[in-house]
Order: structure tokens, then C-alpha cells, then sequence
């Protein structure tokens, strides 16, 4: 059950970023890599990022955070792609070297949640704390506004609670949990942003090189 519970959190995190940022990178015509993994990790990171910035527009214009609010934003981001003729095709191509690379992005990511899969929680209270968060997300639909609950005057910008909020939702596991193994997928995809940056640059050095004669 454990185990089941930590993939269905995994995949589902993996799915709403990856799609949402597809559409958004899709919609600009945003393709700085031409291999299909490179383009992928950027699409997951656009859409990490906008998920926030979504969860706190709706917060703002007092439209409750849930999933029909979810279902509507990316209709409405399938529409501009249909509106704007937008292709729907992967067009970037998938080199064998990456079986490599995601094989170990996913041993590491196990690696790393393997107590977290075979206990209910770590000894500490802070992923309790947050997890307050996550679930005052889904139970009020909005952001948090009220901070009495807390003992401490600590105010968080909450991306990433508003991000398990979803993923929460979206898998039907409970938030504790959620934000237990959510984190995992951050740390494994902050690896991919390091490999696919120190490619970026190392790609534009090369170019550099080339052209200084």
C-alpha cells in the first residue's frame, strides 16, 4: 500500500507539471533543446512554476482552488493551443542516453524516500507543520489567510504547499503524505535542472569556441 501510495503521488506530480508545461511551452513555441528528455525536464520545471502563480491569481480573484478550477485553466490552455494552430506532436527526438539518466533519476529518488515509503513519518514536526498548510489549502479552496492556528508569526510563500494541494487531490492521498513524498520528486528533478543547465552551457562554450578564431 505504501508503495503504491508513493507512485501514485510520483506519477501524478510528474503528469500535472510535465502536461502543464507542454501547453505553455507548446503555446509559445518554447523549444531550447532538440532532444525529448531536455525538452521534458523544461516542460516539468514551466510547469512547477506556474501552478503556484495559478493557485495564487485564483486566490486573488477569490476562486476556490480545487480541481474544476484546475480542469478549466487547462482547457482553456488546450483552447489557445487549438485557437493558435498549435501542433500537439513531439517533434524532439529521444537518444538512448537517456534511459541512462532516468534510470538513475530513478534509483535516487527511491533512494532517498525509502523511509518515508516504510514509515508513516519522519521524527519531526515540521513536515506536520506544513502539511497544516497543504490541508487548509484543499478544506478552504484558497490560500491561507488566517495564521492563529500558528504559534509563531511565520509566513511562507506557498508554491510548493499549493503544488501538493493539487497533486493531493489529483492522486486522492491523504496531505501528510503528500507532502512527505512531493518533496522527493523536487529533489529529483533539482539533479536534472543541474545536468540540463551545466548542458546549456557547456553547449553555448562550445559555440563560443567555435566562433573565436
Amino acid at each position: 500500500m505504501a508503495l503504491f501510495e508513493f507512485f501514485a503521488i510520483i506519477t501524478t506530480t510528474l503528469i500535472l507539471s510535465s502536461s502543464i508545461g507542454f501547453l505553455i511551452s507548446n503555446l509559445i513555441k518554447l523549444r531550447i533543446f532538440e532532444d525529448f528528455l531536455d525538452n521534458f525536464i523544461v516542460n516539468i520545471g514551466i510547469g512547477l512554476a506556474f501552478i503556484p502563480l495559478f493557485s495564487y491569481l485564483l486566490s486573488y480573484l477569490s476562486i476556490k482552488i480545487n480541481l474544476l478550477s484546475l480542469s478549466i485553466i487547462i482547457l482553456i490552455l488546450i483552447f489557445l493551443n487549438i485557437l493558435f494552430k498549435r501542433s500537439f506532436r513531439f517533434r524532439s527526438k529521444f537518444n538512448s542516453q537517456h534511459y541512462y539518466i532516468i534510470f538513475c533519476i530513478i534509483t535516487y529518488i527511491l533512494l532517498i524516500s525509502k523511509s518515508i515509503i516504510f514509515s508513516f513519518a519522519p521524527g519531526s514536526t515540521d513536515i506536520t507543520f506544513h502539511s497544516v498548510y497543504v490541508k487548509m489549502i484543499i478544506e478552504d479552496g484558497a490560500l491561507p489567510q488566517n495564521w492563529e492556528l500558528f504559534e509563531s508569526p511565520i509566513r511562507y510563500a506557498l508554491g510548493a504547499h499549493s503544488t501538493i494541494a493539487f497533486v493531493s487531490m489529483l492522486s486522492f492521498q491523504d496531505p501528510i503524505r503528500s507532502s512527505l513524498i512531493v518533496p522527493c520528486f523536487f529533489a529529483g528533478y533539482m539533479i536534472l535542472s543541474v545536468y540540463l543547465l551545466s548542458k546549456f552551457i557547456s553547449k553555448r562554450l562550445e559555440e563560443l569556441s567555435k566562433s573565436i578564431p
